[in-house]
């Protein structure tokens, strides 16, 4: 057994309501479009809803530098206006990622302050994935090196989904608007400090 039985329940519960989350957000399928597109050697997912583009890119690793495999999230508004306030947390971005191959979740943890941010037309917010994960004293000792040696060295080797999404609101009261702007992709780590991006 990987990890212990009630972590698996509390990331099993989180799952869930995280789930139910992103089915009551937002607008309806119909006026979402998603994509994936490789520039150069980055890949990103796109996935559009009203005025507001959400990109999930994925650099892969140098070896010549030792630079680790890099993720992003990155919003544009698109709409008619010149601006817009959008309201969220410490940073509208959140990042959840899976490694299949142990079956490990890698949590991302928020402050959650009220913060406005000014989006101006066609000039895309863009932030860095910090790092995540987090273990306890009742997870298995293997789960926690692994842990260990993601803070320490970057990924492991070993596959990667990634669920990116931003997450806020515009408006106030009566013309609130939430919106919770998903997209995935998956990539490998073959060997430490080489990553390559899968659909």
């Amino acid at each position: 057994m990987k990890r212990s039985k009630a972590s698996r329940i509390a990331v099993w519960l989180l799952s869930v309501i995280w789930l139910a989350a992103l089915a009551g957000c937002g607008s309806d399928a119909s006026s979402e479009k998603q994509g994936t597109e490789q520039l150069g050697t980055s890949t990103i997912a796109e996935t559009k809803q009203d005025d507001f583009i959400y990109r999930l890119i994925i650099e892969p690793a140098d070896a010549a530098s030792k630079r680790d495999v890099k993720l992003y999230g990155e919003l544009e508004y698109v709409g008619d206006k010149d601006e817009i306030d959008i309201h969220h947390a410490a940073s509208p971005f959140f990042f959840f990622l899976k490694e299949t191959t142990r079956g490990y979740d890698i949590g991302y943890m928020m402050n959650e302050p009220a913060i406005t941010t000014k989006l101006k037309k066609g000039v895309p917010l863009r932030e860095q994935y910090k790092g995540g994960g987090g273990y306890s004293e009742k997870d298995d000792t293997d789960y926690v090196a692994f842990i260990k040696d993601l803070w320490k060295n970057g990924f492991p080797v070993g596959h990667y989904e990634v669920t990116g999404w931003a997450d806020f609101f515009t408006g106030q009261e009566a013309s609130k608007q939430d919106y919770h702007i998903t997209a995935k992709r998956a990539f490998d780590i073959k060997e430490a400090a080489k990553a390559v991006s899968t659909p």
